[in-house]
């Protein structure tokens, strides 16, 4: 199974690290963070969902 939501194609995300430095927050360098993707069940298919797909699929289920 590839790294990817099976019903948006979201594969990575962007994420900023950061820094503090005098009390305020630097943002550092920008990186690729890999989406929440879990396994779902519905019905006789198992899917790979991200979080918010999955949220919006057993809602309207």
């Amino acid at each position: 199974m590839s790294w990817k939501c099976q019903n948006c194609l979201i594969s990575y995300k962007k994420a900023v690290k950061r820094k503090k430095i005098r009390s305020k927050y630097n943002p550092v360098r920008v990186y690729r963070q890999k989406a929440n993707l879990q396994k779902t069940k519905i019905g006789n298919k198992t899917l790979l969902l991200c979080r918010s797909c999955r949220r919006k699929l057993l809602k309207i289920a």
